[in-house]
């Protein structure tokens, strides 16, 4: 083998081996990369004070909800009414005095309040709510809700949730739906209340579906919104009822019964608190 040939086998194993090096190179490159980026994506997850896992970028937020204690208030008339003739229309009645009295008592116990929609982005979502959130919910849609409630809730800065009997708008005693559009621009929440205030309990697949869908229908095109929360009537439901509710496009939904906690598991089942004209927070 001469000498020109051992040269050229030598510069050609060299030339190999600068390749190969490149590669491994190039290889561990691609790697510290790829390990700096899970760093940084791990950097970028925090825990919020709702012990929710999120990363700072909203599409990417993780959600682990389990439950939350929070008072949903159930309020019906905000009026000077104490009729002994009528019991039911007295009990239900509280007294713009003591519904203003009541807003300070929240207020003063650091209670802050927030709509049912910021509920569902909570629970599917991750959205952040405040340390103390608190609901305040107006059943059937009576004009005294908004002549009443409603100058004190601006006063304060508070908002509130409007549970809405769409086919009884207009009619005496209840809102009308320039009443209704102004709460909700102003920063309130129109929900459902159903279309004639049935027994949800007692209805037929077909009349559930009107009841509950053609409500939902009136109030999203009326108000140009997505109605995402029923109330049912007197508190009456039953499987049914919360399968055809979800069918329908509600993704929570509230009872009569008495409780404070929301777990994942009763998201259609959601419990209050009855406010009565005695009621103090």
């Amino acid at each position: 083998m001469t000498k020109h040939n051992i040269s050229s086998i030598f510069l050609i194993f060299l030339l190999i081996s600068t390749i190969i090096l490149s590669v491994i190179r190039s290889v561990e490159a691609q790697n510290i990369e790829v390990y700096s980026e899970s760093l940084t994506a791990i950097s970028r997850i925090t825990y919020n004070e709702n012990n929710i896992i999120q990363k700072k970028d909203p599409e990417i937020k993780v959600v682990a909800f389990d439950s939350l204690k929070m008072p949903i208030l159930m309020y019906h008339h905000i009026r000077d009414y104490n009729n002994s003739k009528d019991p039911i229309g007295t009990g239900l009645s509280v007294s713009p005095a003591n519904f203003e009295r009541n807003i300070k008592e929240l207020i003063a116990s650091g209670y802050t309040t927030i709509s049912f929609n910021e509920l569902i982005q909570h629970v599917q979502k991750g959205a952040p709510l405040p340390t103390k959130p608190i609901i305040i919910s107006f059943d059937d849609g009576y004009d005294n809700n908004y002549i009443n409630a409603y100058p004190i809730m601006k006063k304060y800065n508070q908002k509130g949730s409007f549970a809405i009997i769409t086919g009884y708008v207009g009619n005496p005693g209840y809102m009308s739906w320039d009443n209704i559009k102004e709460l909700k621009n102003n920063g309130n929440e129109i929900i459902s209340h159903t279309v004639s205030h049935a027994d949800l309990s007692t209805l037929s697949e077909e009349s559930l579906k009107n009841q509950l869908g053609q409500s939902k229908k009136d109030l999203d095109t009326i108000l140009g919104q997505n109605t995402e929360t029923l109330i049912y009537p007197c508190g009456k439901y039953n499987q049914l009822v919360e399968k055809i509710a979800l069918e329908s496009g509600y993704k929570l939904a509230r009872t009569t019964k008495y409780g404070t906690e929301i777990t994942k598991n009763n998201l259609f089942e959601l419990s209050t608190v009855r406010m009565t004209n005695s009621s103090s927070l």
